[in-house]
């Protein structure tokens, strides 16, 4: 009796020790949080903002703060709770969220400051109390004093405002203080402090966000939830020649410390949840992926080395003027299929986006509601259509189910892509080239192709509010909300023609519409929620297309625009991409 008093009383204290009783006073949390939070500043001009440490490396530390804090300098300098100034800096934006990873190198050996932990922003509701830390600025002194006001949820949003937001408080904040941790009760991490009023919204964002919660919006300050993060990192992630972080649940904390009390302690202490170093908060309803083994090759999977390529992102503004280019880089793997030929598999992060279009979007389809909250596992998609090269050369592999034209396109070219391909063809060329590679290639579910689409955006196009034909191939005698007038090609253009958006994908919108697995359904009455093939119900005497083409209307190339057409046909404006899923082993 006297053991089993013993090991309980090392587990209470174990327990306390890790803050698995719930909630904490101010002053425990904002100990707690005071080492791993960092301010942000630039080399160039004034001002700063505020971020906090979410991954622990050897020689580099991860900070997470606000895009708008990262993107408003080239000269990024960061300073630590002990006063010190790192100077060799990187800002990495996140597309679609106002949100940016600030990674600093530090001296030699692992990060000495601390990851925050990291809670789950699902369970946040309003009246919920929340607390931000940041550094505000103080006119008429350079002297900055972290801050750490209170206040309560006053909304949460779903599907999310622009920009990820989504979580409104009333707590008092200041400028500076834009990139801070936003923790519930516990001192757990639920949001990025953003921005006050959205104020750097556009008029037309305004008007969406007016028209959803009224003008009263402009009373509360805004955080983008931390799961829009953690969605973009479900995977166990071992930077180069770093240091593996394991997150700790508190179900196994109790258990530990009941069963076995401090022993276990020595192990699980300094643990803490960084999306950059292997934690995953599911979203409700979905179970964490199991991490793939690492590759005995470095930056592989099973063998295969990844590769790397820049490329430039565009915007344009509501006449489809460019309003911005950002250069950008994605990681491929390519697959050898043969007689020289690649087929590039761009890396897709996991997410969770809005599928489907707002009722205020302009021209869109009643097919395309209700707009719903999906979440979409890791998965690699071809950085192009599928060309009339690479298509000759699977088709000559053995059969699987059917026989396949070598050369069935209307519109002749190798890097062309191919279409006059029914989506019977599509999925015997994915079952042909499986069993050549042993990897699962198949056709992207509905959901996977919008969401690889939209690549973080939530306009019409991933390029804006509108598109033009130097943007796309589709048929420019026709308009797209008030886009301009521009040119019909009457055929297909080569892949990789135009810009592609920034997840590092090729024509998107237009060239050739592409097929996707699922049966056609009316619409999203019922749609699953985990971005998987929708095979319950529906006709599946249609299959989905998605994208629109050189031929068609521009209004039948929106991101969330779906149509359906029989398995069997073939014609001139139809092709697809393949994807994989993590690869099988």
């Amino acid at each position: 009796m006297k053991y089993w008093r013993g090991l309980i009383a090392c587990g209470t204290i174990a327990l306390s020790v890790t803050g698995c009783w719930g909630e904490k006073s101010p002053d425990e949390i904002r100990a707690a949080l005071e080492k791993g939070v960092v301010l942000i500043s630039y080399g160039d001009k004034g001002g700063h903002g505020t971020g906090f440490v979410v991954g622990r490396n050897k020689g580099v530390c991860t900070a997470l703060t606000a895009a708008h804090v990262s993107n408003a300098s080239q000269q990024l300098l960061v300073q630590t709770y002990d006063k010190k100034l790192w100077k060799r800096v990187e800002g990495k934006p996140l597309p679609g969220l106002d949100l940016a990873e600030v990674r600093f190198e530090v001296e030699a050996g692992d990060c000495p400051y601390p990851a925050l932990v990291l809670g789950n922003s699902d369970k946040l509701k309003s009246g919920d109390r929340v607390r931000i830390f940041g550094y505000p600025q103080r006119l008429g002194t350079s002297v900055l004093v972290a801050q750490f006001p209170g206040g309560e949820v006053t909304a949460v949003e779903n599907p999310p405002l622009p920009e990820g937001y989504a979580i409104s408080y009333d707590a008092s904040t200041y400028g500076g203080m834009s990139g801070g941790p936003v923790v519930n009760a516990a001192g757990e991490v639920v949001a990025v402090h953003g921005m006050a009023d959205l104020s750097k919204l556009s008029p037309q964002q305004k008007a969406d966000v007016e028209g959803r919660l009224g003008e009263n919006f402009l009373t509360f300050r805004w955080g983008i939830p931390i799961n829009a993060y953690l969605a973009r990192f479900p995977d166990v992630r071992v930077r180069s020649a770093g240091v593996l972080e394991l997150p700790v649940s508190a179900e196994w904390l109790i258990a530990g410390g009941i069963a076995g009390g401090l022993l276990l302690g020595a192990r699980l202490f300094g643990f803490r949840s960084s999306p950059s170093s292997g934690n995953y908060s599911s979203p409700k309803g979905v179970s964490a992926p199991q991490p793939p083994k690492p590759s005995s090759q470095g930056g592989g999977v099973r063998g295969l080395p990844f590769s790397s390529f820049a490329f430039d992102a565009i915007t344009v503004d509501a006449q489809g003027r460019e309003t911005n280019r950002s250069r950008r880089q994605a990681e491929y793997f390519p697959e050898d299929l043969g007689g020289g030929l690649m087929l590039e598999m761009v890396s897709i992060p996991g997410g969770t986006f809005g599928m489907g279009s707002p009722n205020s979007e302009k021209e869109r389809y009643d097919r395309e509601s209700p707009q719903h909250w999906v979440t979409v596992q890791p998965f690699f998609m071809g950085k192009y259509a599928v060309t009339q090269a690479q298509w000759k050369v699977v088709a000559a592999l053995p059969k699987v189910n059917l026989d396949l034209n070598p050369d069935p396109s209307r519109f002749k070219g190798a890097n062309r892509p191919v279409e006059n391909v029914s989506w019977d063809d599509a999925m015997e060329f994915c079952a042909r080239l499986s069993k050549k590679t042993g990897r699962d290639y198949r056709l992207p579910s509905e959901a996977e192709w919008e969401y690889a689409c939209r690549a973080g955006t939530t306009t019409p196009f991933h390029f804006g509010e509108t598109f033009t034909t130097d943007l796309a191939n589709y048929n420019g005698n026709y308009t797209y909300a008030s886009g301009p007038k521009g040119k019909y090609r009457q055929e297909t253009t080569p892949v990789g023609s135009f810009p592609p958006n920034a997840f590092g994908l090729y024509d998107m919108h237009g060239n050739v519409w592409e097929w996707c697995a699922d049966p056609w359904h009316d619409n999203y009455a019922g749609a699953p929620s985990d971005g998987s093939v929708w095979n319950s119900g529906g006709n599946k005497d249609r299959r989905m297309r998605r994208g629109g083409s050189w031929v068609g209307d521009p209004r039948h190339c929106p991101a969330a625009n779906r149509d359906g057409y029989e398995p069997e046909i073939r014609n001139g404006y139809i092709g697809f991409r393949a994807v994989v899923s993590l690869l099988r082993t």
